[in-house]
């Protein structure tokens, strides 16, 4: 598993190498879009992957489809500060 996770974080490393090396030919670049806008794209593709790799491993269950949401991993925040 561990060669696999080392294998994910050269993949995204070379993803951003070559994003940086390509950007001005992007679609995305090319339209003026917003590079806030561009970074939330990549995150949620990168955060995707990520979510791929966990349910292949089989570390949490492959989400069910939510209509008009998609299939995401959901997260809980417990705070255990008493008001």
């Amino acid at each position: 598993m561990m060669g696999s996770l080392f294998f994910y974080f050269a993949l995204v490393e070379e993803v951003f190498k070559n994003f940086h090396v390509n950007a001005a030919d992007s679609t995305s670049v090319k339209h003026s879009v917003d590079i806030k806008e561009i970074a939330n794209e990549l995150w949620h593709q990168i955060l995707g992957a990520a979510n791929e790799y966990l349910i292949k491993e089989g570390f949490v269950s492959s989400p069910p489809f939510a209509k008009g949401e998609g299939r995401y991993l959901r997260s809980l925040t417990i705070n255990d500060t008493v008001l």
